[in-house]
């Protein structure tokens, strides 16, 4: 083998070594980064568990508080139900109450008149008698009634002042309750965010 054939194949032979090495680093390289991220893509993996993990536990402790806050808006809204119909038997009350004035002062009308009728009905001993006895008795059962009357009239306003206090209180309770419920609410909202 000549010098310059020699030479050629010293320089084959290096080129060869080096393209050899450089294989080898590059290798090298690509495994390191493939090492790399695989670590990345378990990073990732616990990362997306561990999110998951959190929403399902997010998820779990909101379910109770949107069961309280339902819970919360039923009671209000039976409450305003009782209200409303407290009111509508109180308007009852007060047309009841209208109703048994004007019959008071119907029966007081019809009491006079028969006063009146007693008074001039005079033209005989006999008739002037039954007269009298007849108005007499028309009187004892109008001042029943109208004692009746009257004893419903004071049952009325006995219970209508009742109903307005009981009113007054349901509304007192109900706000109340309200409050209590939206501190606890906020309480509970608060001592979990601090959890998360």
């Amino acid at each position: 083998m000549d010098e310059d054939t020699a030479k050629e194949v010293e320089d084959l032979q290096n080129t060869l070594k080096d393209l050899v090495t450089r294989k080898r680093k590059r290798e090298a390289t690509l495994e390191h980064e493939n090492e790399q991220l695989k670590d990345e893509d378990q990073k990732l993996r616990t990362t997306i568990e561990q999110l998951e993990s959190d929403y399902r536990t997010t998820k779990e402790m909101l379910r109770p508080l949107r069961q309280r806050l339902t819970s919360s808006a039923q009671k209000c809204t039976q409450a305003y139900m009782e209200l409303t119909e407290i009111k509508r038997r109180n308007d009852e009350l007060d047309t009841d109450n209208k109703r048994l004035k004007n019959e008071r002062a119907e029966q007081t009308l019809l009491v006079d008149f028969l006063e009146h009728c007693k008074e001039i009905s005079e033209e005989g001993a006999t008739k002037q008698t039954e007269a009298m006895n007849a108005h007499a008795e028309e009187n004892r059962l109008l001042a029943v009634k109208n004692q009746g009357l009257q004893n419903e009239v004071d049952k009325l306003q006995q219970y209508k002042v009742a109903s307005k206090k009981a009113v007054s209180n349901s509304r007192e309770k109900l706000r109340l309750a309200i409050d209590a419920e939206f501190n606890r609410l906020v309480s509970y909202h608060i001592k979990s965010l601090e959890v998360m």
